[in-house]
Parts: C-alpha cells; sequence; structure tokens
C-alpha cells in the first residue's frame, strides 16, 4: 500500500473524529512515513509496520470515546433478509405446482417424446444402414443369406445403405446438442421455480 492509499483510508477510517483530533492523527502518520522513507524504506514496507488503517482508526476512536456507528468508512455487514413465511412457501409451490400441471408438463413431456421419436428414428437408420453396409461385406461370405442382388440394384442397394449411415452420423450430434439443451433449460426452469418459491424473484 502507498503512502498515499494508506493516509486516504486512514482519513476515511476516521471519519466522524473531531477534526483537530483527525488531523493530529494524520499528521502523527505522516512523520511515520518520512521517518521510514529516510530509514530507507519503501511505502509498502511503512504501511505493513503501520497495520491496517481501518485497525489503527478503530483503536483512535476507543481511545476517543467515538461510538463506532458514527463512521460512515467502518465496514457494515448488511442485514439479512427477512425469512420467508412457511404459508408463503407452501402457497406459493402449490400455485406453481397447479400452473405446471395445467399449463407445463403436458408441452414439455410432449416435446421430450417427439424428441426421443426423433432421436430412435436416427439411430434406427444408422443402424439399418451399418446392417446393409455389412450384408454386403458378408454376403461373399454367408452367400445367399446376405443376398441382395446384382449389377444396378446391388450397387443402388450399397449406395443406399451408405446413405443412412451417413445421414445418421450427420443427424446423431444434432440429438446430442437438442438433449443438453433440453436438460439445460429444465434445470434453470426448476431453479426459477425455487426462487420463486423461497422469495428471490418476485413473479414469473
Amino acid at each position: 500500500m502507498t503512502k498515499t492509499e494508506f493516509m486516504d483510508a486512514l482519513y476515511m477510517a476516521l471519519s466522524g473524529v473531531e477534526e483537530g483530533a483527525r488531523l493530529e492523527i494524520m499528521s502523527d502518520f505522516e512523520e511515520h512515513f518520512t521517518a521510514g522513507a529516510a530509514e530507507g524504506k519503501t511505502d509498502d514496507e511503512i504501511s505493513d509496520e503501520l497495520g491496517s488503517p481501518e485497525d489503527i482508526a478503530a483503536q483512535f476512536r476507543s481511545d476517543l470515546g467515538v461510538p463506532p456507528a458514527a463512521f460512515p468508512g467502518a465496514d457494515e455487514q448488511a442485514a439479512p433478509p427477512p425469512p420467508v413465511g412457511v404459508p408463503r412457501i407452501v402457497f406459493t409451490a402449490f400455485g406453481l405446482f397447479f400452473l405446471n400441471a395445467v399449463f407445463v408438463v403436458g408441452p414439455y413431456l410432449g416435446v421430450w417424446g417427439a424428441y426421443i421419436g426423433v432421436c430412435g428414428a436416427v439411430f434406427g437408420i444408422g443402424v439399418a444402414g451399418l446392417a446393409g453396409i455389412l450384408s454386403v461385406i458378408l454376403s461373399p461370405i454367408l452367400g445367399d443369406f446376405f443376398y441382395i442382388g446384382d449389377g444396378v440394384f446391388a450397387l443402388g442397394a450399397v449406395l443406399t445403405f451408405i446413405g443412412l449411415a451417413s445421414l445418421s452420423a450427420l443427424l446423431a450430434p444434432l440429438c446430442i446438442k437438442l438433449g443438453r439443451l433440453f436438460v439445460s433449460v429444465t434445470a434453470k426452469y426448476l431453479r426459477f421455480n425455487l426462487d420463486i418459491i423461497t422469495g428471490k424473484r418476485r413473479s414469473l
């Protein structure tokens, strides 16, 4: 802490002390810095030796009999918020439960159902494509069991299987991202409801 920072902090912490006594205290500590500088000490070393300006001011306030409440520079802890009443919590919780049951749960389950259906379709397409590609690979070995035809038909089938597998590979990351998004939105909405119940938020 530099000399200027220390002296400014001390002056603010001495707020409320009679001005003459305040200036006398400031003069004394000015001399401490002057003497320390003459000994080759830095501002930081001198301020460390002197201690916290707030603690110094608190000691002077105690010696002078000045109430701590008279000092706007003193540290003050904010009063904790009043506790939320149990009846209000219960009433709010039931209200949100009814609201969610009527207006939110249905569409929410519908969205999740559609998402699961889409992801299931993507998975099925991928399985079908991979199975088709596998049948092409194994057809020379297992013969008629994996026979898919000859010529143009076989080529078309192979390309179809590859296309299905590729489509599934492209859509799978999208399904994963959508799933993460839904989970994140769900968590935020639950937190939002909890904040309303506990009084951190006033309303929807």
